[in-house]
């Protein structure tokens, strides 16, 4: 009987003990109780084991009160509870712990003197508590932890760091200090100290000790440009809902005006999010309004019904120079806004497109729109068990512009192929395809008029392979060689087309017999990377050129020298799992003996501490010709350096460099980055500079000034 009772005793000691720990966690997790109050009902509420250890374990009948003592380590599941004493009043629901009190909770501790908590209210106090949250590092320390409401937990005075040395490199002191549970952390009187200096006051300050995305003030960049001057951005993010949120920028430029963004950020489902972005600058110094739309959204409406528009719609052709902070944006030439609809089936589709193009170079009028385009399409499908394959491409497009021809065109194009085998090491591809257009209009007239035309070809290509072992290589145990030669024929004979309106490259397709011909060089390892087999191609070499059969029966300009061979191409790839990718694409012209266009990049790295990148970009005509290049080394100490620039070697000029300077620590961080470009416009030339100076605390955020 007593055995059956003790027994009894223990277990519903148990459960009174879990469930403090879930009234506890209330207090001892703060900014983690929206994410894990959950998962701590569950366990006061599931069948796991329970282990109580405890030198001694007794009952009040006439207290009705529990009593653990000695060593006491309460285990269930993930939470863990150990404390010299423990004492539960069922009557009251009053539980008291003493001693070396930690509580576990997976990765997240509290220790304290002793805590005071009662079950039924779950209102307590814990006394000279030091409090860790995994998730983000935090480390809160008060002499009292008092829960004052559901949502709001106070402490008389205290601390908050992320740094882990036991004299932290900084923490923040105040009084009064109040936390939100899954927001901020607010205090008065607060000092600010580097290790033990009070380095300065604040008298009131918010501090985030968040885990998921939180309404609030962002922090601000300050700063100065010689482009710009004085500037200040401050943000708002608005946390609308589990599934979407937004930003709101207001931007001032002492040389420029002030700017209002707004950027909205949705998820309806894994096939159906947006991201919308726009902003407007009010430049009162030469009363001239701007502004910019970024809009992406994808909308599945069913499995096989989907939509996508990529809106980028700049209101002034100056407006990236001005405004933009990368390099891409500034120099391209153009940009270009599109909305799809599609209806996909298993082997076709069915689309309409809008396309709206805005010049960056010159006055839009004679710009083609395409306002819509309605095509159908089916892709490569055999016919029945034959070695045939056909497809379609089909469609009616509306051409607008605000001078010059527009009109209608419907382009009807199917196609048919076949694969054949020869001798089991050949691959012969004949293929023809058919081409009608109709237009609404021609160039001269208004007059409807049409095209047809056809095309012919064939592929042969082979692949032949060698396999090397090399086994004591390393871990590489086997080398691939393949090499894969091609030649390609295509026929299109002359139509004249002098007729048709010009809208896009489908209105002028030139006559053509050409011959194609290429070799591919493709080396692979198979190696061990501890318990994986794993596969790379390390080296691809592939040369390629053609032969204009028209160009060398041409009977007519014979003054001008016939040349029907094409530049000879070569590209390369050479790469390692990590620390090497080589990308050379350059083409010869066998009869000036000069390179004609030239691309490469270089990324050579060596683990995390050392990398160098360089690139050029070359074309004779037009004549574009500049170098990229870039270093970085990270040096065990916690100094980071890197540094990019692009060389335009047309002009002899820099057009722009970046160099950063980094200092990390365990919880803090600190930088310098200097920026210098050049701009170049109505042929004058100016050079802009920007200093950026970035200090951050890890898990509180970054303040910027440039």
């Amino acid at each position: 009987m007593m055995r059956h009772y003790t027994k009894r005793l223990q277990r519903f000691f148990a459960l009174s003990i879990v469930f403090l720990l879930y009234c506890f966690s209330t207090i001892l997790f703060p900014a983690l109780i929206k994410a894990e109050a959950p998962a701590l009902e569950k366990y006061a509420k599931t069948s796991e084991p329970i282990t109580i250890n405890a030198d001694t374990l007794e009952y009040n009948k006439e207290k009705d009160t529990y009593y653990a003592k000695g060593n006491v380590v309460i285990v269930q599941g993930k939470i863990k509870v150990t404390a010299d004493e423990v004492t539960v009043n069922n009557d009251t629901g009053d539980a008291f712990a003493s001693g070396n009190v930690v509580i576990i909770d997976g990765e997240d501790t509290l220790s304290c003197e002793s805590l005071n908590l009662n079950m039924n209210t779950k209102a307590g106090v814990i006394h000279n508590g030091r409090m860790f949250i995994k998730k983000g590092n935090y480390r809160i320390e008060g002499n009292e932890f008092e829960k004052l409401s559901e949502d709001r937990y106070k402490i008389d005075k205290g601390s908050l760091t992320t740094c882990d040395a036991q004299i932290p490199d900084w923490r923040f002191r105040g009084s009064d200090i109040n936390i939100y549970p899954n927001d901020y952390l607010t205090s008065w009187n607060t000092v600010f100290y580097i290790k033990d200096i009070p380095s300065f006051y604040l008298p009131y300050v918010a501090l985030p000790i968040k885990t998921k995305r939180q309404t609030g003030f962002l922090i601000p960049r300050v700063g100065y440009s010689t482009k710009e001057g004085f500037k200040i951005k401050e943000a708002f993010f608005w946390a609308i809902a589990d599934n979407m949120d937004a930003t709101i920028y207001t931007d001032y430029r002492s040389e420029k005006g002030l700017g209002t963004a707004l950027e909205y950020r949705y998820v309806l489902s894994p096939y159906s999010r947006g991201n919308l972005y726009t902003n407007y600058v009010n430049e009162w110094l030469t009363g001239r309004e701007k502004w910019e739309g970024k809009y992406l959204i994808e909308h599945a409406f069913t499995e096989r019904l989907n939509a996508k528009a990529n809106v980028n719609y700049v209101s002034d052709k100056s407006y990236y120079k001005d405004y933009s902070e990368t390099t891409y944006e500034r120099i391209q030439r153009s940009t270009d806004s599109n909305v799809w609809i599609t209806q996909n089936w298993p082997s076709s589709s069915l689309y309409l497109w809008t396309q709206y193009t805005k010049d960056l170079t010159k006055v839009n009028d004679e710009t083609v729109q395409r306002l819509p385009e309605l095509g159908y399409k089916i892709v490569e499908n055999r016919l029945y068990e034959l070695p045939i394959f056909y497809s379609l491409n089909s469609a009616a497009t509306n051409f607008e512009r605000d001078f010059g021809i527009t009109g209608q065109r419907i382009d009807i194009n199917p196609k048919l192929k076949a694969e054949i085998n020869l001798f089991r090491t050949f691959v012969f591809s004949p293929r023809g395809e058919l081409r009608e257009t109709l237009y609404s209009r021609s160039k001269d007239t208004e007059e409807s008029t049409h095209r047809f035309l056809y095309s012919v070809g064939a592929n042969l290509s082979t692949k032949i392979n060698r396999i090397f072992n090399t086994e004591g290589l390393g871990t590489i145990d086997r080398i691939r060689h393949s090499i894969e030669p091609e030649i390609d024929y295509e026929y299109i004979p002359y139509v004249n087309q002098t007729q048709l309106p010009q809208f896009d490259a489908v209105d002028n397709i030139a006559k053509k017999s050409l011959v194609y011909y290429a070799i591919t060089n493709r080396f692979s390892a198979r190696y061990t990377k501890g318990a994986e087999i794993k596969k790379l191609e390390f080296l691809m070499l592939k040369l390629s050129q053609s032969y204009d059969i028209n160009e060398e029966i041409r009977y007519y300009n014979l003054a001008t020298p016939k040349r029907p061979f094409s530049d000879i191409r070569a590209e390369l790839n050479i790469k390692s799992e990590s620390m090497l990718n080589l990308f050379i694409d350059t083409k010869y012209n066998p009869y000036t003996g000069y390179i004609t266009e030239t691309n490469s990049d270089l990324r050579f790295q060596i683990g995390r501490f050392w990398y160098l990148t360089a690139g050029e970009r070359y074309t004779k005509i037009p004549r574009i010709e500049f170098l990229t290049g870039g270093m970085g080394f990270s040096f065990p100490f916690g100094i980071d350096i890197s540094g990019t620039v692009w060389y335009d070697l047309y002009l002899g000029r820099l057009r722009e460099e970046n160099y950063i300077l980094k200092y990390a620590r365990q919880c803090w961080s600190a930088g310098i980055v200097f920026n210098h470009r050049l701009n170049i416009e109505n042929n004058i030339e100016k050079d802009v500079y920007q200093f950026l100076f970035t200090v951050e605390l890890r898990g509180i955020g970054a303040v910027k000034l440039h």
